[in-house]
């Protein structure tokens, strides 16, 4: 539940280490769920996918979806998050490109989406 809160921008990361509190196992994932959503004060435009990356006949259970997620680091090459719901990770596209446009990187993470889940 509090994944999907952070990663539909109603809701902030808190009561972690990053201000005074214990260590929390999960605190990396709702840190990079919550990373590029816009915070809103009320519900999103569209109805949020309870399950993101799986169809309602669970055919598509364990594809890799690949969204565009700004790190905010000046690295253009590593805005992109691919998730398969259980593993996720920032691949590094365009490693040749001094400049990106988000249109680049997310043709390039559609082409990477497709290679993971052709594996």
């Amino acid at each position: 539940m509090g994944y999907q809160l952070l990663s539909n921008g109603l809701a902030v990361p808190r009561y972690n280490s990053t201000d005074g509190y214990a260590f929390h196992p999960n605190e990396y994932v709702y840190a990079e769920a919550a990373e590029g959503a816009p915070v809103m004060c009320g519900p999103p435009a569209q109805p949020a996918d309870p399950f993101p990356g799986e169809s309602s006949s669970g055919s598509s259970e364990g594809q890799w979806v690949c969204i565009y997620s700004p790190t905010y680091d000046r690295d253009w090459h590593n805005d992109v998050l691919c998730t398969n719901g259980t593993e996720s990770h920032r691949p590094y596209l365009r490693e040749w490109d001094s400049f990106i446009t988000q249109d680049e990187i997310m043709e390039s993470a559609q082409e990477y989406e497709r290679y993971l889940n052709s594996q």
